[in-house]
C-alpha cells in the first residue's frame, strides 16, 4: 500500500472546492494527515492522533513538528503494509523488528545508512502514537516502557531514605550506542569559522565593493553570539529587534537581552551584543526594505509588509520578501562550506569523507562533503562562551550556558559539551574568545 501525506488547504483558498476539500479547508492550513494513495481513504487513527498532539491538547501548533510525525508515522504504516499487520495488533516483537530494519536500511536521501537520530526519532513517534492509544484502551501494544527507581545519594539527599519512592521512564526498545558523525557536537575554530564567514558574505558596511547580500552572514552570526538554534531566528521579528534598548548603545561589546521561544515553546533570554544588534538595524534599514520593496514590484507582496526579521532576498524572484524560511539558510550555510573549503586547498577541515552505497547497485564509494552543519554554530558558542567563561576566573561557567541554551537541567549542558570543550581548550585559548573583539577592531588578518 503506497501512502502520501497530505497538508490541509489555506483558507484563503476554499472558493470552488468540492465537499472533500472543504472538509480538508477546516483544518490549520498545512496540517498534515496520511491518505492511501490507491483508495483516497484518510488513515484515522494517525489523523486522530497527529490532532490530539498538535491541537487539541498543544497550545502552540508547529506545523514542521506535525509534519515530521506524520512523515514517521507514513513509513510505519509502509512497513505494517509490507508485512501484512493491522496498525492494532502488533506486539513488541513486531517494533523491534521494525528497529532492526532502520538499522540495515540506507537513506535515498543521502545514501547513507540512517543515522541514529532519525532511527530514535522514528521509532520515538510510533511508541508516542501507540501510548497515545494504550491510554485510552483502544490498544494493549507493548512499546517497551519499564519503570526504574530512581535513587539519591545520601551525600546528596539526607532525607531521601524516608522520602517516597521516585521512579522513572526507561524504555527497552530504543535503540541505543554511538551515532554517525552528525549526532557528533561539533565546534568551529577561529580559522574555520572566518572562511566560513567570508563566503557567507559581508558584514555591514564591512567592505563597500562586496554586494552581496548581507541576511545569510548575520543569520550565522546572531546564532554564533547568542547561542540561539539556527531555525529560532525565524521566530524573530523585526520588533523583537527594534524594541530592544541596550544599556550603553555606544559600547559595541555590551550585552542586550533578547527573548526568544524555543523549542519546546519554552521562553528564554539570550545575550545580544551590541555589535550585532547594530547589524541587524543596518539590515532593517536597508537590505530588508529594498527586498520587501522588490517583492511589492513584482506583486509578491499586496497587504502589509511582513514582520519576520529576515526575509528572502531581492534574487528570490517570486518569493522576494516574504519571510525566510530556515531551509534557504540550510542550503546557503551548505554551500558557503563548500566554497570555503574549495578556496583553501586543504579544505581547513570543513570537509569530511564519507562512504555511501548506491541503493541501485549496492556499491559502496566515497564522498566529499561539509562536516558542519547550522547547528554547530550552537556548538560553537558554547564551546567559546565556556573557553572565555574560565579564562574570566568562573570556576563554573556551565551554570550561565545551561540558561543561555534553554536547558531543563546542568548535566544536560554538561554531558553535552564537556567532553569536546576540553578538546578544543587547547587549541582555542583566547584566541576564539577574542572574534567578536576582532571584528569590532577590524583588525588585519
Amino acid at each position: 500500500m503506497n501512502i502520501t501525506v497530505v497538508r490541509a488547504l489555506a483558507l484563503e483558498s476554499i472558493a470552488g472546492l468540492s465537499e472533500a476539500e472543504l472538509m480538508q479547508s477546516r483544518l490549520p492550513a498545512g496540517f498534515p494527515f496520511l491518505v492511501a494513495c490507491d483508495t483516497q481513504e484518510v488513515l484515522e487513527p494517525v489523523f486522530q492522533y497527529l490532532w490530539a498532539q498538535h491541537r487539541h491538547h498543544s497550545k502552540r501548533y508547529v506545523v514542521n513538528t506535525a509534519l515530521a510525525e506524520a512523515d514517521d508515522l507514513r513509513d510505519w504504516y509502509q512497513y505494517l503494509s509490507h508485512f501484512n499487520l493491522a496498525w492494532d495488533q502488533v506486539d513488541r516483537d513486531d517494533l523491534e523488528n521494525y528497529v532492526e530494519l532502520m538499522q540495515t536500511l540506507v537513506s535515498p536521501r543521502t545514501n547513507e545508512p540512517y543515522a541514529l537520530k532519525t532511527v530514535q526519532r522514528r521509532i520515538g513517534t510510533v511508541q508516542e502514537f501507540y501510548r497515545y492509544f494504550n491510554a485510552r484502551g483502544l490498544t494493549a501494544i507493548d512499546v517497551g516502557d519499564i519503570e526504574v527507581e530512581v535513587r539519591h545519594a545520601l551525600d546528596q539527599n539526607s532525607l531521601s531514605h524516608i522520602r517516597r519512592k521516585r521512579t522513572s521512564r526507561r524504555n527497552e526498545i530504543m535503540p541505543k550506542g554511538q551515532g554517525t558523525i552528525d549526532d557528533e557536537v561539533r565546534a568551529f575554530n577561529k580559522r574555520q569559522y572566518r572562511l566560513l564567514a567570508q563566503a557567507l558574505g559581508p558584514l555591514p558596511g564591512q567592505d563597500r565593493n562586496d554586494l552581496r547580500p548581507v541576511r545569510n552572514r548575520l543569520w550565522a552570526e546572531l546564532c554564533l553570539h547568542t547561542g540561539m538554534r539556527p531555525d529560532e531566528p525565524t521566530q524573530l521579528t523585526i520588533h523583537s529587534i527594534l524594541d530592544l534598548s541596550p544599556e550603553d548603545p555606544a559600547n559595541l561589546a555590551g550585552l542586550t537581552l533578547l527573548r526568544i521561544v524555543g523549542k519546546g515553546n519554552k521562553a528564554r533570554k539570550v545575550e545580544l551584543p551590541n555589535a550585532v544588534l547594530n547589524w541587524l538595524h543596518w539590515y532593517i534599514d536597508r537590505e530588508r526594505k529594498a527586498d520587501i520593496a522588490e517583492g511589492r514590484r513584482r506583486g509578491v507582496i499586496t497587504g502589509r509588509d511582513p514582520v519576520a526579521l529576515f526575509v528572502n532576498s531581492s534574487a528570490a524572484g517570486h518569493n522576494a520578501g516574504k519571510p525566510a524560511q530556515y531551509g534557504s539558510f540550510h542550503d546557503a550555510f551548505r554551500q558557503a562550506v563548500i566554497a570555503a573549503a574549495a578556496g583553501e586547498g586543504q579544505s581547513a577541515g570543513l570537509l569530511r569523507t564519507v562512504t555511501k552505497v548506491n541503493p541501485e547497485t549496492q556499491q559502496c564509494y566515497t564522498e566529499r562533503e561539509p562536516a558542519f552543519s547550522p547547528h554547530c554554530l550552537r556548538h560553537t558558542y558554547t564551546v567559546w562562551s565556556y573557553m572565555a567563561e574560565k579564562q574570566s576566573g568562573n570556576p563554573e561557567p556551565w551554570k550561565n550556558l545551561q540558561a543561555r541554551l534553554g536547558h531543563a537541567s546542568m548535566e544536560t549542558t554538561m554531558n553535552t559539551y564537556l567532553r569536546v570543550a576540553n578538546e578544543f581548550e587547547a587549541q582555542l585559548s583566547d584566541r576564539a574568545a577574542g572574534y567578536l573583539t576582532d571584528m569590532l577592531n577590524m583588525r588585519p588578518k
